[in-house]
């Protein structure tokens, strides 16, 4: 008799026991201002300069960016005086960008895209933050900084986000984002 009470008191604790408690990683959160490009295709400058802030607390404008980016345009374009024309606003691809970012000293380099919250996290732990390309369509570009990664109570992996078409920076489930990226450049940070 004291066997058969001792075992349907085990039995009630089972089933009445809460389930293990699930531990998710610290969050973790890059200090990099956003700013907000100022024309169309002008992801790229506002990000290396996102990023040159960062690093230097100085950096050029964004049109000082774009004419960096193209002298092959020669000495009459000048995307300051005036930015709408066809060579100062467009995008630039990865290796472009990885270039600028290379001869402003910063440490940079082309890498995989991330494709667990795990290998986003080890970056973001490491310092490094991520800028993320992608294609919105067929003919138009765009990529944003990966700069922060946090968990939601129910285990969902969120992204802190520097996306140069908005002001400020938002977060985005990590599944949400990462099936569209195309190309990942890793920045290490002092």
């Amino acid at each position: 008799m004291k066997k058969t009470i001792v075992l349907m008191f085990l039995a009630v604790l089972a089933v009445a026991a809460p389930a293990p408690a699930q531990f998710y990683p610290d969050p973790v959160e890059l200090d990099i201002k956003n700013e907000q490009q100022q024309i169309e295709q002008w992801y790229w400058p506002a990000l290396i300069r996102q990023i040159l802030l960062k690093q230097t607390s100085q950096s050029p404008t964004q049109c000082q960016i774009v004419n960096m980016a193209a002298p092959e345009a020669g000495p009459d374009l000048d995307c300051c005086l005036n930015p709408a024309p066809e060579g100062c606003d467009r995008p630039l691809d990865h290796r472009q960008t990885l270039a600028i970012l290379e001869r402003s000293g910063i440490r940079a380099q082309a890498a995989p895209c991330p494709k667990t919250a795990d290998q986003v996290y080890e970056h973001l732990v490491n310092g490094q933050a991520l800028l993320i390309g992608f294609f919105i369509s067929q003919s138009k570009r765009h990529a944003y900084l990966v700069r922060g990664i946090s968990w939601t109570e129910d285990g969902q992996p969120m992204l802190l986000i520097n996306d140069p078409n908005v002001t400020e920076p938002f977060q985005a489930p990590f599944s949400g984002e990462y099936p569209g990226w195309q190309t990942a450049i890793t920045i290490q940070l002092p």
